[in-house]
């Protein structure tokens, strides 16, 4: 009897193990039953030891588990658009179905419709909200009519990448609308998200993928973070036209931050009217500053703040920081990276 006991504990342990592996076509192969169970318990164990998360925290860290699309192997170089095609209903397949055998049984769970890159060291509860990018950003999400490539643009170090998170967590994502958030050089993130070994595939990938997404009913939002700035449109230009006029015919938008009103005027001038600056953008890109009272909020946060015990002291050394880091033209106002500096050097840029 003891021994049956054991056995069938073994075997529940095996079961959670492969939940983990990549079988079947690259998917997971565990019907997700026992998925459930340890989700339940660990649940449970977390709520015990005060480490669950709730609120914006949960969302965002949600939005950053990205395992489903990771047991998906690597695509090895292929020339066969119907290898393309394959790969990319593989990645649907785990955003619609999650596994195997959701897709056997026709079972379709809640589709996964925000998906950001994950930084261990952004604490999304304490980030700034309300900045006047991020308020751009929720404008920009909200219209569903523009489809294609719009540019959106601010001052380098304004906080762009943490106000667009922000807002993308906030959209109003639907079973009908997908977010997607790419950071860094476009063809290493294209590469990477949609899991190809070399890099000339993963727009091959793509361009099925939003395929695929139409053919199902799904608009996706792509959001390029930080892709262009560093080289320009020289070497990456012609992949992001090639993903823009998919996207433009498909009803997919895409969406790119840029560093400079010049950068983003370079993207809107791609390819006619499927390229645009968004209509949102206000021209001024000093409008995307931070107030004083966003500033005098994130420096609470800061440890050279909180390590002053007197509430008097605080006020003393956060008014000397803000007066030593308002940018000194006739518009004014803070840029966070000013005050990251003035804190870590006790220079002003």
């Amino acid at each position: 009897m003891v021994f049956r006991r054991t056995r069938r504990f073994l075997v529940l342990v095996l079961l959670v193990v492969l939940q983990g592996g990549e079988l079947l076509d690259g998917q997971l192969a565990v019907p997700p039953l026992v998925s459930q169970v340890v989700k339940f318990f660990g649940g449970r164990i977390a709520g015990r030891l005060g480490q669950q998360k709730t609120g914006i925290v949960a969302t965002y860290l949600d939005a950053t588990d990205v395992n489903h699309l990771q047991q998906v192997k690597l695509m090895a170089p292929h020339k066969d658009q119907k290898e393309h095609r394959r790969h990319a209903k593989k990645l649907l397949n785990c955003v619609l179905y999650g596994n195997w055998w959701n897709r056997l049984t026709a079972k379709r769970v809640p589709l996964k419709n925000v998906i950001l890159p994950f930084d261990d060291w952004f604490q999304v509860a304490e980030a700034i909200k309300g900045t006047e990018f991020e308020k751009l950003m929720c404008e920009v999400l909200k219209d569903r009519n523009t489809c294609g490539t719009s540019a959106v643009y601010a001052e380098p170090g304004v906080g762009k990448s943490v106000a667009a998170v922000l807002a993308v967590l906030q959209a109003n994502t639907s079973e009908t609308c997908m977010t997607v958030m790419l950071q860094g050089i476009f063809s290493y993130t294209l590469q990477g998200f949609f899991r190809s070994q070399r890099a000339l595939d993963a727009p091959l990938v793509a361009d099925a993928f939003f395929c695929l997404l139409h053919d199902h009913g799904i608009r996706l939002q792509l959001v390029i973070d930080n892709a262009f700035d560093a080289c320009g449109m020289r070497f990456e230009g012609q992949r992001l036209i090639d993903l823009g006029r998919r996207a433009f015919n498909l009803g997919h938008h895409l969406i790119v931050i840029t560093q400079s009103r010049d950068r983003a005027e370079e993207v809107s001038g791609l390819n006619g009217a499927r390229t645009r600056l968004a209509m949102q953008q206000q021209q001024d890109e000093r409008i995307y500053r931070w107030s004083r009272e966003q500033a005098w909020n994130y420096l609470q946060t800061e440890e050279e703040v909180v390590s002053l015990k007197e509430p008097q002291k605080r006020e003393q050394f956060i008014d000397k920081v803000l007066n030593n880091t308002q940018i000194p033209d006739d518009f004014g106002l803070w840029i966070p990276v000013r005050i990251m500096n003035f804190l870590r050097s006790g220079r002003t840029l």
